[in-house]
């Protein structure tokens, strides 16, 4: 899971403790890597996982045309 990508399915917010991304079909909970808000869309990288949380940072808009050309 860890490098693998997914989009944010509801706003990771580390303060209000809320977030979710959906990786590969399912989806986990999620929190920001450096703790800034990831808005619902964003395409993010996993860079660790504690538990049942995946912890993801945004993958820049060059990388994600990369991605997807």
């Amino acid at each position: 899971v860890i490098g693998s990508m997914g989009y944010v399915t509801e706003d990771v917010d580390n303060i209000s403790a809320a977030g979710q991304v959906k990786l590969g079909g399912m989806y986990w909970t999620a929190r920001s890597e450096d703790g800034h808000r990831i808005p619902a869309g964003t395409l993010v990288e996993v860079t660790k996982i504690e538990g049942v949380k995946a912890f993801v940072k945004p993958v820049p808009v060059e990388a994600e045309e990369e991605v997807y050309s």
